[in-house]
């Protein structure tokens, strides 16, 4: 699936998830009308897809934003923090950038 072909693991700062081993997550909650396209999408494990901030208004866990094209953990504070983990995947290193704004 394509998402997974935009990250190697699971975004969020020292998880270690592989992307086969990660669900798909609407970085604007389906629920809030966000729609399913490579715009809005992201991987995340099965922890962090149950405890990602899904009300940008309630900010007490942290959650994926859509940086630059790029699924990448917010805390709390606002403070973008990328999982320097692995490298971003196949996109980032075919084109140089990621799928999306």
């Amino acid at each position: 699936d394509l998402a997974r072909m935009v990250l190697t693991t699971c975004p969020v700062p020292g998880c270690r998830h592989a992307a086969d081993n990660c669900e798909v997550h609407h970085v604007t909650a389906w629920s809030r009308g966000g729609l399913t396209n490579m715009d809005n999408l992201s991987i995340l494990c099965r922890y962090h897809n149950r405890t990602n901030d899904d009300d940008p208004g309630k900010r007490t866990r942290g959650r994926i934003e859509i940086r630059a094209g790029t699924p990448t953990w917010v805390s709390p504070r606002g403070t973008p923090v990328p999982n320097n983990r692995h490298t971003y995947g196949a996109m980032k290193q075919l084109f140089g950038t990621q799928a999306g704004p």
